[in-house]
């Protein structure tokens, strides 16, 4: 080989290098894998391959955070980031396999125009997909307002479908403000999941409607489903109903359970925020909410569940817990409590 030749390799592998460095160094934090997504990916892969699967238990987070105003939920009140700090936190020291987010907003004065789905699935190192619902402003570029799902393992499909129903102006407050639910399939340990986190809206007509557009697209679906959000209704509702049509409440079949209002933070006397799954699939064994370290880092308590993946020698016991749980029937005592036309809660809660 002549000199000449061996320079020119060289000098063209250093290039390759330096191309390859530059590359990694423009990537932008956004968009970053952290090491506990990696970790995640690689635990996925070995269990995937050693059948590792069955009876798999997935911590599964619901919160809505406000769009990042805190506890009093002010659209005018300046303050930065702040709370969406203590979101972080708080999730920080969950390590949940899921999460769905609600009222998580972007481009919003103030919270410093944050993208606040980026802000916080940036922070704790997970995947994330998030897409507007609504938004105000010139060409619906300011406040975009939607919601997110996050997760360490890897997003093999995602989506958002913005809801056809909604209510009447006549009925006031954020009755006519467009809805929807983002969706995403997750690949953990080898197993798909089918992802949701929604928010429906005002008053009970628009919520059926919105749950029944939900289970419609969820009927087309293969795999397990997990479904979360601010439903804001309380158990026994119609919208309620509906999606218990097809799916199982966490809480009411958990076979163990701790406090279960999420509204308001600070004192909380309803469930309106709930973890669905599709009946079958899943043996729920843990539901609570919590939150209770940063209580004011939003108007919700975020309301968690641990969903054990069934497998044939559960079907028995999950049967059980099923039938003990009075699904539908008020079992965590505010069955009898349905949040109507409550204008108090108009202000796009």
């Amino acid at each position: 080989m002549s000199k000449n030749l061996k320079k020119s390799i060289l000098v063209l592998f250093v290039l390759m290098i330096s191309l390859v460095l530059s590359a990694g160094g423009a990537v932008n934090a956004a968009d970053r894998i952290s090491d506990g997504v990696v970790a995640a990916a690689a635990a996925d892969a070995k269990a995937s391959a050693s059948g590792e699967t069955g009876g798999m238990v997935l911590k599964v987070i619901s919160y809505n955070v406000a769009a990042g105003q805190g506890v009093e939920n002010d659209s005018k009140d300046y303050v930065g980031t702040k709370y969406l700090q203590q979101v972080v936190k708080l999730m920080d020291a969950e390590k949940a396999d899921l999460i769905g987010m609600q009222e998580v907003d972007d481009n919003r004065f103030t919270s410093r125009f944050t993208n606040q789905a980026q802000f916080i699935s940036s922070r704790l190192g997970m995947h994330c997909y998030w897409q507007p619902a609504s938004a105000v402003g010139p060409f619906g570029k300011i406040n975009k307002h939607g919601n997110s799902v996050m997760s360490k393992h890897k997003f093999l499909k995602t989506e958002c479908v913005k809801y056809v129903s909604k209510g009447k102006k006549s009925d006031g407050g954020a009755s006519t403000e467009t809805r929807a639910f983002t969706y995403a399939l997750v690949e953990i340990k080898g197993v798909k999941v089918n992802f949701i986190s929604t928010h429906l809206g005002f008053p009970e007509y628009a919520r059926v409607g919105q749950a029944k557009e939900l289970i419609g697209y969820i009927k087309k679906l293969k795999g397990p489903v997990v479904v979360v959000g601010d439903f804001n209704t309380t158990q026994g509702s119609e919208s309620y109903k509906v999606m218990t049509s097809i799916l199982s409440d966490s809480y009411a079949v958990a076979a163990s359970k701790g406090a279960s209002a999420t509204s308001p933070s600070e004192a909380p006397k309803n469930r309106i925020d709930f973890v669905f799954f599709s009946k079958g699939d899943f043996i729920c064994e843990k539901a609570y909410a919590g939150g209770d370290t940063f209580k004011n880092a939003s108007d919700h308590r975020p309301f968690f569940a641990f969903l054990k993946l069934k497998t044939g020698a559960d079907d028995a016991a999950a049967k059980t817990a099923s039938e003990g749980g009075q699904e539908g029937a008020g079992a965590d005592g505010d069955g009898a409590k349905i949040l109507d036309l409550q204008k108090s809660l108009f202000k796009a809660k």
